[in-house]
């Protein structure tokens, strides 16, 4: 494996066509891509190690679609205290506290899974509507430089059986951010 440092959104491309796996600095899986002829891509700030050698790139810029309206602005302290427990809700937040309550079957989620359900969390302070909190979610790991394929990963990853209607909504928003 190939260790990676990328210290600002950094794209890349694999030439060939097989499989890439990206894993992050805890050697979980970060980015895993069957692929023919080639395939481009994007990191976020992180450590990884890859398969493949990479071609560095220009950053792919996506055009997002356009958030809803906030349905509130509650201000928060930018650093959040993350604490892993017993928590039958998966993940929740306590927006005074800024504190993160994540299950601790979360221990072991991949960074795209934790980013979602923690951007997610954040977003109550400019939510109360769960699923456009997921979509707040999926518009920040796009800007912060994941792939569109990788939202729906995580939020079905992350969500339950029953959520079915949220997971179709991040489906859909994926489907409409283009390069």
């Amino acid at each position: 494996m190939r260790k990676i440092f990328v210290e600002k959104i950094k794209g890349f491309k694999v030439v060939g066509g097989s499989r890439v796996e990206i894993l992050c600095s805890r050697k979980l899986p970060f980015y895993v891509k069957d692929f023919m002829g080639k395939l481009e891509f994007n990191l976020p700030i992180g450590i990884y190690y890859s398969n493949l050698p990479l071609i560095e790139i220009k950053p792919i810029k996506y055009d997002l679609p356009r958030l809803p309206n906030f349905e509130r602005n509650i201000k928060h302290s930018k650093r959040l205290n993350l604490v892993f427990c017993v928590n039958p809700n998966k993940c929740s937040i306590d927006l005074p506290s800024g504190t993160i309550f994540l299950d601790n079957k979360f221990k072991n989620a991949t960074r795209p899974q934790l980013e979602f359900v923690i951007g997610h969390e954040k977003a109550h302070y400019n939510f109360a509507t769960e699923k456009h909190c997921d979509t707040l979610s999926a518009y920040n790991m796009i800007k912060k430089g994941y792939n569109p394929s990788q939202l729906t990963y995580s939020c079905n990853a992350c969500l339950s059986d029953k959520s079915e209607i949220r997971k179709d909504n991040i489906y859909n928003f994926s489907k409409k951010i283009h390069k």
